[in-house]
């Protein structure tokens, strides 16, 4: 049998050539993972204000009036409630912002990432900020 060799030092082409695409591959599901991990945060984000907003519904329907703020939803009243034990954080670690008018509506929205409040009312939440509005 007639073995033929590659020449001297291919093999390290061949090594730095994989260890390159390695590289490469392994960047890029590393920015995929970081965009999923935001639209995930999104999603929980949305869906945590949409619970909190059906509780509040909830409490308006057996009480007669929207809670004044979100820690009411913890306490019973007369014979209702609690309606949640703890009112958690958003996906970035702060607390949700809840805005009601007292008779047509309200609003919970987490700030997102970013921190800022886009608006000041009830119809704020569709000018950015991400969360649920309810009546």
């Amino acid at each position: 049998m007639d073995f033929k060799f590659k020449k001297k030092g291919s093999i390290l082409w061949e090594v730095l050539l994989f260890g390159l695409t390695l590289i490469f591959i392994v960047s890029l599901s590393n920015e995929n993972t970081v965009n999923d991990r935001k639209a995930t945060d999104v999603s929980a984000a949305y869906s945590k204000a949409a619970v909190l907003g059906a509780r509040i519904s909830e409490y308006r329907l057996q009480v007669g009036e929207y809670p004044e703020s979100l820690n009411d939803l913890t306490k019973a009243v007369g014979q209702y409630g609690a309606w949640i034990k703890v009112v958690e954080k958003d996906p970035w670690g702060r607390d949700y912002v809840y805005l009601h008018d007292g008779k047509d509506g309200y609003a919970i929205f987490s700030l997102g990432k970013d921190g800022v409040n886009t608006g000041s009312d009830i119809n704020a939440i569709q000018k950015g900020n991400i969360g649920y509005v309810g009546r």
